[in-house]
């Protein structure tokens, strides 16, 4: 089998080491609000879409109201835009958009930094704004140590399908708060009650940038929580999104880690969650110091 140092795992989640030589390289400029720095993106590449709303200046800051901004978003929707993106400099930019795009949920992402703004999540991607997830570690206790309940994504799930993933997680929606929105979370995708749900735990988070095809630079902030849950709980799968939920002790649990089982940044909760609970120490793991800086 297969397996890979946990520090390549942090790498994969953090491949933007020089986040000011990378956006000059990939003419990525900021987006401001009140002259605060939310996110980043290539404002030339952008030019011919976002000219005629005048939500956004030449000068890269936010105007207007998030229900404009979403008109706009609509409006793209209805347009081809590979013939407004037509230049050899645009090209992978109208890809990158039509792609995301073609994700729509329907779902509001708050915008950090502004007071009541909020953004179609699919669309954060394109304005580099930062993603906000809540994670929770549903675990139990048994005679033979700490096990974790771990499920495994479904099949046609359009972004890694079939990898493992946390019991729980999920972005967090506007206006929820994270533990808000991690307690929801765990009603909707493992069926236990409302009352187990809130007694979760939070304890810290996770914060990565990165690379991503869809994305010219993907900034996140995971939050994390712990829930501990009787021995007798047994979560129930939606079929839709995840086709099985297994019980794993925490050897097993690092070794499918090590494989590349996991979604990356499902597999860095684990390694956090292995970490805080002493299972992964400077004693057993070589690269300790610099995976937990």
């Amino acid at each position: 089998m297969k397996t890979m140092k946990l520090l390549e795992l942090v790498a994969q989640s953090n491949n933007v080491l020089d986040l000011a030589q990378y956006a000059a390289n990939q003419h990525l400029v900021p987006l401001t609000y009140s002259g605060t720095v939310i996110g980043l993106y290539n404002h030339k590449a952008l030019a011919p879409l976002i000219s005629e709303d005048g939500l956004i200046t030449p000068a890269g800051e936010l105007t207007g109201t998030p229900e404009e901004f979403d008109q706009m978003l609509q409006r793209w929707r209805d347009i081809n835009i590979k013939n407004v993106l037509n230049t050899p400099d645009t090209k992978h930019e109208a890809s990158r958009i039509e792609a995301n795009l073609k994700m729509w949920r329907g779902e509001k992402y708050a915008v950090r930094g502004t007071p009541g703004w909020w953004m179609e999540r699919s669309i954060c991607r394109i304005f580099g704004l930062p993603l906000y997830g809540a994670h929770v570690n549903v675990f139990t206790r048994l005679p033979s140590g700490i096990h974790v309940w771990i499920g495994r994504r479904a099949a046609t799930k359009s972004s890694n399908p079939s990898k493992l993933d946390n019991a729980v997680g999920g972005g967090i929606a506007y206006p929820n708060t994270p533990t808000q929105a991690a307690v929801q979370e765990s009603v909707e995708e493992t069926g236990m009650s409302l009352s187990i749900a809130s007694t979760l735990q939070s304890v810290g988070t996770i914060s990565a940038l990165a690379q991503e095809p869809l994305a010219p630079v993907a900034p996140r902030l995971s939050y994390l929580f712990d829930l501990q849950v009787d021995t007798t709980f047994r979560p129930k799968a939606d079929e839709d999104d995840i086709s099985e939920f297994l019980l794993l002790s925490l050897e097993e649990l690092l070794l499918r880690v090590k494989a590349g089982e996991f979604k990356t940044g499902a597999g860095l909760v684990c390694v956090d969650f292995m970490i805080r609970h002493g299972y992964i120490t400077p004693e057993n793991e070589p690269d300790y110091d610099r995976i937990v800086t």
